[in-house]
This record gives C-alpha cells, structure tokens and sequence, in this order.
C-alpha cells in the first residue's frame, strides 16, 4: 500500500535504463504532495483502529490518495492499483448487508495480475502487484490480527518498491510498519501502561 511502480516521478536528468530510474532530483507538483500527505495520515493511523471495519474505512482515503498521487508522477501500475482498493473495500463494507458483494472482492485478487502485465514498466512492478495481493488477501480476513499482518506484510514489498524508486513515501510505508508492528506486540502492553497512569490522574 504506498506509491508507485516502474517508472520514478518527473524528473529533469537524462532518461537511463527502467531498472536505473532512480530519481535522484524531483519536481513534485503542489497537488501531487497534498494527496501524498493526506494517504499518509491514514496509512500511517489505520492499525490502531480495532475492529476490521474501522481499520478497512481509513484505507479508502489511502487508495484514493495514492492513486492520484501516482497517476501525478506517471506511474500507472501503482495508481491502477490503488484504485482498484476502492470497489474491494466497498464490497467487503458492505458484503453484510449485500452478500453477493463477496464475489467482487475475491475477483479483486486475481484481477490485480493482468494490470501488472499491462502496465508494466520495470522489475518494479512486480513489488506493487505482490504488495497488493497481499493486502487485499488480508483485508478480507475477519481476525484483526491476521488481517494487520498480511496488510503489514504486503506494505513491505510496497515500502521495497518505494526504496527502488527513490519515492519519499518509503518514509510512510516504513512509518506505517513501525506502528502496526509495535501495535500487534506491544498493543496489551501499551495499554495496561495508558490505564495505569489514567488511574493515578487527579479526577
């Protein structure tokens, strides 16, 4: 879940080999950083939510955020599939009340292969497409501890392929990672230590 794939956003060196474009100079535009920001603060936010539809709402402002962001800096394996976390969160929100919406996000899963294929760019592509799999396999898990792991699992082959393309969101995927990680072994903990020194305020 984060950036890109293939090919590096705008840049004003020389055109290189696709698995050397790693930028090294950017030129964000405005827009293209306020999306970045905002699929940020719920990538980064989602695993301290507890249920699993708290924790699936957050990453409809991360996908839409993000594809935006991609389509910005020319990366259309990425955006494409950002934007196919959209119908797979809408259907598994609402497979309670719409049964037959399951269908949808299981055909989610194998429709992210040929959008790999026909957008692909580099030796990139591959990161984003596994790392989305592997989201969207974890987001229809009912247990919230192992839907955080495969959405943690599949942030970090985003967080390779963001490293591979110089993409400062590798920042966010790697902020995101500390918080789920530290959330699923340290949440009880964290907690027993927040109660114990809200018993010991004034009242």
């Amino acid at each position: 879940m984060a950036v890109a794939s293939g090919r590096p956003f705008r840049t004003k060196l020389p055109s290189v080999t696709p698995c050397r474009k790693m930028v090294t100079a950017m030129d964000f535009d405005p827009l293209s950083l306020t999306c970045a920001g905002i699929g940020a603060a719920f990538l980064i936010g989602w695993p301290l939510m507890r249920t699993q539809a708290n924790m699936l709402l957050p990453q409809f402002a991360v996908s839409a955020a993000f594809a935006a962001h991609c389509a910005l800096g020319g990366l259309p394996t990425a955006s494409a599939l950002n934007l196919l976390g959209a119908p797979h969160l809408a259907s598994l929100l609402l497979a309670a009340q719409f049964p037959g919406l399951k269908k949808v996000g299981i055909a989610v899963i194998p429709a992210t292969l040929p959008i790999c294929v026909a957008s692909w760019t580099d030796w990139t592509s591959p990161l984003s497409t596994a790392g989305t799999l592997l989201i969207a396999y974890g987001r229809m898990q009912t247990a919230t501890d192992a839907l955080k792991r495969l959405i943690l699992t599949g942030t970090a082959f985003w967080l390779a392929h963001d490293l591979a393309v110089r993409s400062p969101l590798a920042v966010v995927d790697l902020s995101s990672l500390v918080v789920g990680v530290w959330v699923l072994h340290f949440g009880a903990l964290t907690e027993t230590w927040c109660s114990a020194v809200r018993s010991r305020l004034p009242r």
